[in-house]
């Protein structure tokens, strides 16, 4: 059984956690683009701090690049991964 991330209207997303907290956005596109084209990616900010909140959320265009970057131990997916 092979885990993918969840399909989205428009791509596949996955969840991302464990990002240091004064990580910068390029800094952690560079890491994820190696793994395919990134759509869209969404880093919360503690609103107090200024910092990220530790996790990001990508989206990736196709189901490959989300599965790539999943098998290089960067994130987790939800539900049983059957497709």
């Amino acid at each position: 059984m092979e885990e993918i991330g969840e399909k989205s209207v428009e791509g596949w997303i996955i969840f991302v956690s464990n990002i240091h907290e004064e990580s910068q956005e390029d800094e952690v596109k560079d890491i994820f683009k190696e793994y395919g084209n990134i759509m869209n990616m969404h880093l919360n900010l503690d609103r107090r701090t200024g910092f990220i909140k530790g996790y990001a959320i990508v989206e990736y265009s196709n189901e490959q690049d989300a599965s790539d970057a999943i098998k290089a131990g960067w994130c987790f997916v939800k539900g049983d991964g059957k497709r």
